[in-house]
């Protein structure tokens, strides 16, 4: 079968997946939290998602518009998502923020700023704290908000009560663009050609481009599609 997405025809199912791979970081990052391992040699995104047991629709949903911010999706596409794939993707993205990307800036910070200002060092890990409690409960609203109506709706159930959907993480980007910007501006040089800090900008900035692309999925894809099911199951 081969069906192409709305706005950004170069996307298909027929396509090498190495190919949706090499097209930039958000591919790649779609992918590894889709579950696909790597390895996969010449075949095609339907062939891998398939012995993964993924839609390559959703993948391929998800990767534009994680490529395009601003690609508008159309409710034929909503339809056609698997939301549990949907589920799984945005559980593997939490465990990487958990799991990988705050330890290792937590680590990172740690190792960059031994040795210098404390009082720098305490304003520092303040703004570090409110981005990771900011993120934090950002994570925990997905988790006990939209998991049960994806759970739900994948299931043919009706949700139980009623259940009001909201942006949840518009300080999220704000406290992240915060810290990098006091460490960037205000951390004292150490004289040795900052390489640490460079390290941890470099981090910082690529986990603030993905958190942001995080988010837009959320307003453009996730609340859209959850809205018009609980539209649709008021009206029956």
């Amino acid at each position: 079968m081969t069906y192409f997405l709305e706005k950004i025809p170069r996307l298909s199912p027929d396509m090498k997946m190495a190919d949706l791979v090499n097209g930039g970081t958000a591919f790649l990052t779609v992918v590894h939290r889709f579950g696909i391992p790597f390895g996969f040699g010449e075949k095609t995104v339907e062939e891998c998602c398939r012995e993964q047991g993924r839609d390559a629709f959703t993948l391929l949903s998800v990767a534009g518009l994680y490529f395009s911010p601003f690609h508008e999706i159309q409710e034929k596409t909503l339809a056609k998502l698997h939301l549990k794939d949907i589920e799984f993707f945005l559980e593997r993205s939490h465990e990487s923020y958990r799991n990988e990307w705050i330890p290792n800036i937590a680590a990172g910070l740690d190792r960059s700023m031994a040795g210098r200002d404390e009082n720098k060092k305490k304003i520092i890990d303040k703004f570090f704290s409110d981005f990771k409690e900011e993120l934090e409960g950002h994570v925990k609203f997905e988790e006990t908000k939209l998991y049960p109506l994806l759970e739900a709706f994948a299931e043919g159930k009706k949700p139980q009560g009623r259940v009001r959907l909201v942006k949840e993480h518009d300080n999220i980007v704000n406290k992240i663009q915060d810290l990098i910007n006091i460490v960037m501006k205000y951390l004292p040089s150490d004289g040795k050609g900052d390489a640490s800090m460079s390290w941890i900008l470099l981090h910082l900035s690529t986990l603030r481009e993905d958190l942001e692309r995080h988010s837009n999925l959320e307003d453009m894809l996730i609340l859209p599609l959850l809205k018009g099911r609980l539209a649709g199951k008021e009206n029956e």
